[in-house]
């Protein structure tokens, strides 16, 4: 009969394992003495005290069902190859429809590059994959979003979610066996795209579209984060662990003025910066002390700026007015350089910052063991925080007008809350990522919690600011927007909500790993007693016509 093994040498040999592992990564040879542009604060190694720590970590993250197996990883690999595929195939066909020379035709190439999370090596479930695809000068970005996407729907794996060609970034979004990808193109001036052609040189940018410059930018951010943190491997368990910290605290999300996964990737890549000898568990550490305590707009910068003279705009506070404004910016570190938190706003900076400080004192007690990782990431309940609430519903009459709808009022829902923020009688603003969406699929709402200003007592109407986000929204969706597609708003407390809050909590305590963007939503309560008041609130905040009080 086989003995069990003693734990305490299971303890001291894992321990050590990790060490060593360590030291292999972090080998001086392989390190040079320090990136960034500050000298680092620490150069010490890990003591035997620190070692365990991020072991119980990656217990942590692995109880909490964060990463995918092997076979998945694969699954991932085969779907980026099969659409590369399809690319590369639809490029040839483009090319013999143009007419274009058999010798050009024959050598066209084309590529199609990962970028984002997937890039980083995160491997975390449920994360959707980024894809670059680059082709030739000649070939138009009209033709991606027509003939490529006529491509895509004549595959019976492939679902064509959206395709947003009018977008900051235009983008084609796809369910592929499962799984989400966004593809974006950029095309170079060039009549073939080699496999050896080298991205990082910006002189490929030279006579490219701002849209190409936008959708390359994704990519070559991603290599020089790569390339500027001095352990891949910390980088990357560090950021799996910030990653969902932020999904739990609910300040995930670049579009509502949170921070998107580009910016968390270059914060926690500062902090490796600054730290280049570290186990992820201090790096964690470090992350929340250091930001805790950081004095914004100071920006976060991974190398210098680089100067380029291709006339691209880039992030800078001397010269531009609006760059000044900026709330917490934390800078690209590839040319052109770009403000990756340009959507954050004075109330998501400062509800980012409370939890950078709630994190810090979490870690403090973690390390003198008086409390554990899962503290840190402990659910954040947004009903709780709040006592008054602007309630905001978009509807339209398809599915396919409502998803077009709902997706153009959610990016502008953060200006609501900048209009909010210069209420003297409002001190926060927040939205909640929880959206609720009806059963019949063609109405959806999203809730902005309200904090008042101390010593605010009197009554005072809303009704100016909420008119103007909505007149806002309708102006500027003009170009697509028909009258059938609608947006209400309604102030809602407590007491009117508390049926909804009861089920968001309930929910919300059931599955607190889950990222709250992944949840189903609790259907709207609607009594007989409170329909018509909410009916009555709802024409007033809209119509201007009278005063609601909050």
């Amino acid at each position: 009969m086989q003995s069990k093994p003693n734990v305490e040498v299971v303890k001291h040999v894992q321990t050590n394992a990790c060490m060593l592992r360590f030291l292999e990564i972090t080998s001086l040879s392989d390190i040079p003495k320090w990136y960034g542009v500050t000298e680092p604060i620490s150069f010490d190694f890990p003591s035997q005290e620190e070692i365990p720590q991020t072991l119980k970590l990656t217990e942590t993250l692995k109880a909490a069902d964060l990463f995918e197996s092997h076979l998945q990883i694969e699954h991932r690999e085969m779907v980026v190859r099969h659409l590369e595929s399809l690319f590369k195939r639809w490029l040839t066909e483009t090319c013999l429809d143009m007419n274009v020379p058999e010798v050009v035709t024959e050598k066209v190439g084309g590529r199609v590059l990962p970028f984002g999370s997937f890039a980083l090596g995160l491997n975390i479930k449920n994360s959707d994959i980024d894809l670059l695809c680059l082709g030739p000068g000649f070939v138009p970005r009209q033709a991606f979003f027509s003939s490529f996407v006529e491509k895509l729907q004549a595959e019976k794996a492939i679902q064509i979610v959206q395709v947003i060609e009018d977008a900051f970034v235009p983008v084609i979004k796809l369910l592929v066996a499962g799984i989400e990808v966004d593809m974006v193109y950029a095309k170079i001036y060039r009549k073939s795209i080699s496999d050896k052609m080298n991205l990082m040189d910006p002189t490929h940018l030279q006579g490219m579209d701002i849209h190409s410059v936008r959708s390359l930018q994704g990519y070559r951010v991603t290599q020089e984060i790569l390339s500027l943190v001095p352990n891949v491997f910390t980088f990357r368990l560090v950021l799996t662990v910030i990653k969902h910290w932020a999904q739990c605290r609910n300040i995930y999300s670049n579009k509502m003025g949170f921070l998107g996964g580009v910016s968390w990737a270059i914060l926690v890549a500062r902090i490796c910066q600054l730290y280049p000898y570290a186990t992820a568990a201090v790096v964690v550490a470090k992350f929340f002390k250091v930001y805790s305590i950081w004095e914004w707009p100071i920006p976060i910068l991974l190398r210098n700026p680089e100067e380029q003279k291709l006339n691209f705009p880039v992030w800078n506070p001397k010269d531009n007015v609006r760059d000044r404004l900026h709330q917490m910016p934390i800078i690209t570190p590839s040319y052109p350089h770009q403000n990756s938190s340009y959507n954050v706003t004075a109330s998501t900076r400062n509800i980012m910052m409370e939890e950078f400080k709630r994190g810090h004192n979490i870690m403090q007690e973690g390390f003198e063991k008086k409390t554990t990782w899962k503290n840190l990431f402990q659910q954040a309940v947004f009903f709780q925080d709040y006592k008054h609430y602007i309630a905001l519903r978009a509807t339209a009459p398809t599915e396919a007008k409502h998803k077009e709808w709902t997706g153009y009022v959610e990016s502008k829902i953060r200006h609501l809350v900048g209009i909010l923020e210069k209420n003297p009688n409002i001190l926060v603003a927040c939205p909640s990522l929880q959206t609720f969406p009806e059963k019949n699929g063609l109405g959806t709402t999203w809730v902005i919690g309200i904090k008042l200003s101390p010593g605010t007592t009197r009554s005072f109407s809303l009704n100016p600011d909420v008119l103007s986000f909505v007149q806002s929204v309708y102006a500027n969706a003009e170009s697509f927007r028909t009258e059938d597609m609608q947006l209400e708003a309604e102030y809602e407390n407590k007491e009117t909500y508390k049926h909804v809050i009861a089920a968001f909590v309930e929910r919300q305590e059931e599955s607190a790993v889950v990222a709250p963007e992944r949840r189903s939503a609790p259907k709207r309560p609607h009594t007989p007693d409170s329909e018509p008041e909410a009916k009555r609130r709802k024409t007033e905040l809209i119509s201007g016509r009278t005063r609601h009080s909050i």
